[in-house]
């Protein structure tokens, strides 16, 4: 990238009169200097409290003034201020700052020192209330979207305004700014685990501040009454931006905080928490895929067989519709109906693994292991490590006696779960009904040292 920094003193040179030589050597400390003091500094001190460099947890993230859609849009706004000067590892802190340096100089040159500073706080809070309107369950912090408004505000400000810069100086400037840019936008939507709605929010609210500012560039008074009132005037329209996005996301929030409580065990809380869509009659699928889970849950088997039914109504062909729907089907008895919902599953999809892994236990359970032992084939085949499948391929093996096959899938088992004593055991059976005493026994016995206590089956069964 471009030195920024120093681009921006021979352009502002260029657009100022010079300032008396006495002011050139005064000690100050410059605000994009002070910025990167206050997130190094932040920095530190989580580091100092026991935060990993590398990989803080979100917990963590949080506890320090992180980003999150739940808890800002439902009173705790300060976030949007907080997660700007909060990062995720050193990387990401080194990367940032860095960039705020090369930006900085330029910017504060240009728009003057407390001008520089509200700009970059403004647009740092636009990119925070970007970044929950589209990252509903997400945590993010960091300071890229101040960085990206001061990227737009310059790139609007170089273009618009009436500066007296070498045009060669000035084109190689904007150019380098809109390379940056147009990199890091195409860099963060191309890989995943970069908040790029910060990104863009910091960019455009940067690119509209930067257009009403660039009127008064190269005037020395600052700040002047065209800044105080785009300044005003882009406070006004963050506080309505934060409502919309509030009303806008408070759907999606409801459902996402209820899917959070579904997650922890607690079915009760998410079908209080959907009771209002109820109610209203709301046709959303993403509500009722929530309800029929909970209530599945709950062992609720009627009410979950028609929150999935009336999603079926709407998506026909939604594929998580029909595998919960199955496996209710599957948990009240119904092996027809089940069998039915499987075969349309795999049937849109073939490579569904759940679809094929499903069938295959429902076909088990129906004692037709020929066909189960097929359908956790095509299981293991798209994913060999689900560990689900390759039980079932080798719990069918064994009832069809198929040892060696089914010894295979037990040792893949036991591969994919060091820790795992089951597959042990049932490695052991397989050796055993395979008339290897021997393997049997170092398999039992690798058990025992997983376990306490290992209980040989006296007859095959499903785990």
């Amino acid at each position: 990238m471009a030195n920024y920094h120093d681009h921006g003193k021979d352009l502002i040179d260029a657009a100022r009169s010079a300032p008396p030589p006495v002011e050139k050597y005064r000690f100050r400390i410059s605000p994009t200097s002070a910025l990167i003091a206050v997130n190094l500094l932040i920095f530190l001190l989580m580091w100092s409290t026991g935060i990993s460099l590398f990989k803080p947890s979100s917990e963590q993230i949080l506890e320090w003034g992180g980003n999150y859609a739940p808890l800002t849009l439902s009173g705790q706004w300060w976030r949007l201020l907080t997660s700007i000067f909060v990062h995720i590892g050193v990387v990401h802190v080194a990367v940032n700052m860095w960039c705020l340096y090369e930006l900085g100089g330029l910017a504060e040159e240009l728009y003057g020192k407390w001008s520089f500073l509200v700009l970059y706080i403004l647009t740092g809070v636009a990119g925070s209330i970007a970044s929950v309107g589209r990252n509903v369950i997400v945590v993010t912090a960091g300071s890229s979207g101040a960085i990206f408004g001061l990227a737009g505000a310059l790139i609007a400000s170089l273009s618009l305004g009436r500066l007296s810069i070498p045009r060669r100086e000035l084109i190689i400037t904007l150019g380098s700014l809109v390379a940056f840019a147009a990199y890091n936008l195409a860099y963060g939507f191309l890989r995943g685990g970069i908040d790029n709605g910060a990104h863009v929010g910091g960019l455009f609210s940067g690119l509209l501040a930067g257009t009403f500012l660039s009127g008064d560039l190269g005037q020395n008074a600052e700040p002047r009454r065209r800044r105080l009132i785009v300044f005003s005037a882009t406070v006004l329209v963050l506080v309505l931006a934060f409502g919309v996005v509030r009303y806008i996301s408070s759907q999606g929030l409801v459902i996402e905080l209820a899917r959070q409580a579904l997650s922890r065990g607690n079915p009760d809380l998410a079908i209080g928490k959907l009771a209002p869509f109820t109610r209203a009659r709301h046709d959303e699928p993403a509500v009722y895929l929530i309800l029929g889970a909970a209530y599945e849950q709950k062992r609720d088997y009627p009410q979950a067989e028609a929150c999935f039914r009336r999603v079926l109504q709407s998506k026909p062909n939604d594929a998580s519709a029909s595998l919960q729907l199955a496996w209710v089907y599957f948990n009240m008895g119904r092996l027809d109906d089940a069998q039915k919902e499987f075969a349309k599953l795999v049937e849109m999809n073939p490579n569904d693994v759940a679809g094929w892994a499903g069938w295959g236990l429902m076909l088990q359970r129906m004692d037709r292991h020929e066909e189960a032992a097929a359908a956790f084939q095509r299981a293991v085949t798209l994913n060999p490590k689900l560990v689900q499948a390759q039980y079932g391929l080798g719990i069918s093996a064994m009832n069809l006696r198929r040892y060696d096959k089914a010894i295979a899938a037990f040792k893949q088992a036991a591969d994919l779960g060091p820790k795992d004593a089951t597959a042990q055991i049932w490695l052991g059976n397989a050796y055993e009904a395979a008339g290897l005493k021997k393997e049997a026994d170092a398999a039992y016995f690798t058990a025992s040292q997983l376990q306490r206590t290992v209980r040989r089956p006296g007859q095959l069964h499903r785990p």
